[in-house]
């Protein structure tokens, strides 16, 4: 049986751990069952995605509305990053993680962490990938949620 993995990142615009998530989707995609859920679906890497990788996503900034308004698009994050600082993580996990996971990892620090880590299931591998550059500490940090 396929595992089925889910990735969580904030948004897929350009910078180095979203290049690397791309990377780790391009050369695992054919082994597992993965979905990778955006906060926010937009960004420059979006076209980068493997086909037979799921994309699902709590808001959807990826169309003309937001992207000709930028105020609008700007208010709109603010109101979600109260919404993440106000709601308890167990609660917005049930309320956009549908599906069930073998393993579920948190890309980045902040909201994509916060999320991963409202999972009730124990059975499973939570981790939570947090890219620090080398020059800042000497090494990539690994930490399990």
């Amino acid at each position: 049986m396929t595992k089925k993995v889910l990735f969580c990142i904030d948004s897929l615009k350009g910078g180095g751990a979203e290049k690397v998530l791309i990377d780790i989707l391009n050369r695992i995609n054919n082994k597992y069952d993965i979905t990778l859920f955006l906060i926010y679906n937009n960004g420059v890497y979006l076209d980068n995605l493997p086909k037979n990788v799921r994309v699902n996503y709590m808001f959807n900034t990826n169309n003309p509305f937001f992207l000709n308004n930028k105020i609008l698009l700007n208010f709109l994050e603010k109101i979600i990053h109260i919404v993440f600082q106000k709601i308890p993580s167990k609660l917005l996990y049930k309320l956009f993680i549908r599906n069930k996971f073998d393993v579920e990892i948190a890309f980045l620090e902040g909201k994509s962490t916060k999320l991963i880590s409202g999972s009730k299931q124990t059975s499973k591998k939570l981790l939570g990938f947090i890219p620090i550059l080398k020059t800042t500490i000497g090494l990539n940090h690994y930490i399990k949620v």
